[in-house]
């Protein structure tokens, strides 16, 4: 039984789509034409839902920390 050894991170296959994240050489952020691509809209949305939720969860434990009499 032969193996092939693994593929380093980041490389692609050619007409293979990349596995190791959304922005890959078969992904563009941005076309050629400048314009933004559906994959940078996913990872901006992506991004930004992250960023709310953390300061979601920040408001949260500010509050339970004021209520407890924690400046």
């Amino acid at each position: 039984m032969s193996s092939q050894p693994p593929r380093p991170v980041g490389t692609t296959v050619p007409g293979q789509t990349a596995t190791q994240g959304m922005i890959a050489p078969l992904n563009p952020f941005v076309d050629a034409g400048g314009l933004l691509t559906g994959v940078s809209f996913r990872f901006l949305f992506e991004l930004f839902h992250n960023i709310n939720q953390l300061q979601s969860e920040v408001q949260t434990l500010q509050q339970r920390l004021a209520n407890a009499g924690i400046p």
